[in-house]
């Protein structure tokens, strides 16, 4: 493995090939994962979220849902990242490839390498800042709610590490809005993902890197810290060693939110395999490398948000079984202590849909919207 002294300033800079196996996967959508053969098939686009009423967009619409979300969370923790909403960059349109056989996604600079009938065959389109900061999983606002149940099971995490220095990694990041807003806070953040969209998508060099607090003490300004890479992780030793390098001593937090369900891991029934997500490696190797990642007493949280679970008569939909992939005894011998497993958080996770303006019953008039969350603490 590379020294990591060596590989970590390339972790802003480079946009690592993706790989195989891990995973970006919402509540609205199968993970857009692709098989581990190289070249990667097509990636599946995700569908739209149901049209919300006209009014605001961008940064504008998440200052207003920042303040109707505040309301529905109870530690300061979660509220501070809310607080943030105000001080996002506008971001102006800007312009991705599409390849319309694959869906692929190439920032123009890159088809510029390609031969003349492929990059004749792509077709332009604008991102405008709604999509920026949320692409087409929803509101950035929600994973608030992750911060928020991690800081009240294991408060004292989030008391030794205030958010200056505070080392946070999202697995299966899927869109950079929540990110940003904890880097804001000081916190020195991770995304992984190996959806190569996002690659294209976050290539400008203001999207990453050093990002300002607003902020400053006796020493000068307070800074945080935000990188994206784009591979499988654990299983690419290049990606791995570019986190590692990340991590500096360890992440105080590891994150999963709608990408470690149990129906993506273990579906119960047949699946399209592009439908699931493929760790790389397996479950208990998974679980030693977040282990090893985290500080001793670190966290690792996985949260779940997905629609009424597929009945026997249905079509089976993995993303609909939001169960944790990892049995408790699987945790605990991996050296965690389990916090909280499976706990049932549907009501509030309901209640910040209906602050958002999204639907939390399907046609059927059911309930739609069902949460569950899993924490487990490094063992010291």
């Amino acid at each position: 493995m590379p020294d990591p002294r060596l590989v970590r300033p390339l972790a802003v800079a480079l946009a690592l090939m993706a790989a195989a196996h891990a995973a970006s996967a919402r509540q609205d959508a199968p993970p857009l994962t692709p098989a581990p053969a190289a070249p990667a098939p097509p990636l599946t686009p995700a569908p739209a979220l149901p049209e919300r009423d006209e009014g605001p967009r961008g940064v504008d619409k998440l200052i207003i849902d920042a303040d109707k979300v505040r309301l529905l969370l109870k530690h300061p923790t979660s509220s501070a990242v809310l607080a943030e909403a105000k001080r996002l960059p506008r971001i102006e349109p800007r312009q991705v490839l599409v390849d319309p056989q694959t869906g692929a996604w190439y920032a123009p600079e890159d088809a510029a390498d390609m031969d003349e009938a492929a990059r004749a065959a792509l077709q332009p389109r604008m991102i405008d800042e709604d999509f920026y900061y949320s692409t087409r999983y929803g509101s950035p606002l929600v994973y608030a709610r992750v911060l928020d149940v991690a800081s009240a099971a294991v408060p004292e995490v989030f008391i030794r590490t205030r958010w200056p220095g505070r080392r946070i990694m999202d697995f299966g990041y899927g869109h950079i809005g929540h990110l940003r807003l904890m880097a804001q806070r000081g916190a020195y953040v991770v995304g992984v993902d190996i959806d190569r969209r996002l690659q294209a998508l976050y290539r400008d060099v203001n999207d990453q890197g050093i990002i300002e607090t607003g902020v400053e003490d006796a020493t000068g300004p307070r800074l945080g810290r935000l990188a994206l890479v784009h591979g499988s992780w654990p299983s690419d030793p290049q990606v791995a060693a570019v986190v590692a390098a990340e991590a500096e001593t360890g992440f105080h937090v590891i994150t999963a939110k709608n990408t470690l369900k149990n129906g993506y891991i273990n579906p119960e029934r047949p699946a399209d395999e592009r439908t699931l997500v493929k760790l790389g490696v397996p479950p208990d190797v998974f679980l030693s490398e977040v282990h090893g990642a985290l500080v001793p007493g670190g966290l690792f949280v996985i949260y779940n948000i997905s629609p009424k679970l597929s009945g026997p008569d249905e079509t089976y939909k993995p993303w609909s079984d939001g169960r944790c992939p990892f049995p408790r005894e699987t945790l605990e011998a991996a050296g965690f202590r389990v916090v909280a497993f499976d706990h049932d958080d549907s009501e509030t996770a309901r209640a910040i849909f209906a602050a958002l303006g999204y639907p939390t019953t399907n046609e059927k008039g059911e309930d739609d919207v069902f949460a569950l969350y899993t924490i487990a603490q490094r063992r010291r």
